[in-house]
């Protein structure tokens, strides 16, 4: 079996998210200067959404990988701790879209690599409530028990699909090329 690889992001994708959510909470303090109340709440509703989300990108996201590849399985970190999903329960893994409309302004795709398993009994993205929220995002009937998303990294993610899929294929005895 091959050895353990922990795919981080790199130092610049930290900064660029948090200097996306400090514009935004400046944005937010400026809008408190308003005597518009409307603007006022979006001002303080902007400080709270991006003012949290940054603190809790420093507090909880820098520490944790995107994903760790090792000879027993596959790890996910996710926002309230991490999901260990070993290769006898891993079919296969597959890239999967998500598309977001922006209104007048187009829409948004974002890629993620899906790991889709056999047995979703234990797996905590593949949880009713979980699978309910990822088949509406996701317009898919049968989606993923979990979601690596390597935004703001610089791996590309075929890249990862195959390193994740070189270890799938070595568990599962499959030859290689």
């Amino acid at each position: 079996m091959q050895e353990r690889i922990v795919i981080r992001r790199p130092i610049w994708g930290h900064i660029l998210l948090l200097l996306g959510c400090a514009a935004f909470v400046a944005a937010g303090v400026w809008f408190l200067r308003d005597d518009d109340m409307m603007t006022r709440f979006i001002g303080v509703l902007g400080i709270a959404v991006f003012g949290g989300r940054g603190l809790h990108h420093i507090v909880i996201k820098m520490r944790h990988p995107l994903v760790i590849i090792a000879p027993e399985g596959v790890t996910v970190p996710w926002a309230g701790g991490k999901e260990f999903i070993p290769w006898e329960n891993i079919e296969k893994f597959e890239i999967v879209e998500h598309t977001t409309r922006l209104g007048p302004a187009g829409t948004h795709k974002q890629k993620y690599i899906g790991v889709f398993v056999f047995d979703k009994t234990g797996v905590r993205g593949a949880g009713k409530r979980s699978q309910a929220i990822s088949r509406v995002v996701l317009n898919m009937r049968n989606p993923p028990a979990a979601l690596i998303h390597l935004g703001l990294s610089s791996f590309e993610i075929e890249e990862v699909l195959g390193i994740l899929q070189e270890h799938h294929d070595a568990y599962w005895g499959v030859p290689g090329e």
